[in-house]
């Protein structure tokens, strides 16, 4: 684990990833701080800086980070150290959105039900790639594009911590697919996200569901086109 002189550390491992090349915004950079920074990521990112290694990070950002050239992380791009900041933060939230409620069984006379047994289910999980939900991050933001609702805001960054959901806007049970993180990923709220897989076997696009919240707001009758 390496440290720089602003109090932020980063491991070993992810340094060994790093490219040794800087340019634009991120040159001269501390890439430990960028990294440590990406992990802590949460909002909307501004006008994003791509690098040479097809990584990005928000350029407001990079303009903010101390100069420092020194240690292991010496001329290491301080780009690619922030985006391996975000996949290390996405990692540590994996959402599975699949609705497996049970029915109303063992329900008492008093119109109860009883809860807590212990049971085992066998059911399909589709494989995700954090990567994929980093990067989808690293472009949107972790507002949601449905109702505009932000976590940090509402519960405190130091709760909330970035968290929110990621959409897939072609379903997984469609089969393997590569994912566009830009245009098939988008960032919604724990409502938003069920209200979108409400039916099974169907989910709404962005567009119908921003439509329900403005009719549901009021903002719009429902025969509108």
């Amino acid at each position: 684990m390496a440290q720089c002189p602003h109090g932020n550390s980063i491991p070993d491992e992810v340094i060994a990833l790093l490219s040794e090349s800087q340019a634009g915004q991120g040159r001269h950079k501390c890439a430990v701080c960028a990294y440590t920074l990406g992990a802590k990521y949460s909002g909307d990112p501004s006008v994003v800086e791509q690098c040479g290694h097809n990584n990005v990070a928000p350029i407001d950002l990079l303009k903010r980070l101390p100069n420092y050239q020194g240690g292991p992380t010496r001329h290491r791009c301080a780009v690619c150290a922030y985006t391996l900041g975000v996949e290390r933060g996405a990692a540590n939230v994996g959402i599975d959105v699949e609705d497996r409620f049970g029915g109303n069984a063992g329900a008492d006379e008093a119109g109860g039900a009883i809860e807590g047994a212990v049971s085992f289910r066998l059911h399909r999980e589709y494989e995700r790639d954090s990567r994929n939900r980093a990067k989808a991050i690293l472009y949107h933001g972790t507002k949601c594009k449905g109702c505009g609702f932000f976590f940090d805001d509402t519960y405190t960054p130091q709760h909330a911590n970035g968290y929110i959901e990621v959409h897939h806007v072609k379903p997984l049970a469609a089969g393997q697919q590569l994912v566009d993180p830009q245009q098939d990923l988008i960032p919604l709220c724990a409502n938003c996200h069920r209200m979108v897989h409400r039916h099974r076997g169907e989910s709404l696009s962005l567009d119908q569901l921003q439509r329900l919240l403005a009719v549901g707001r009021g903002g719009l009758s429902q025969t509108s086109t």
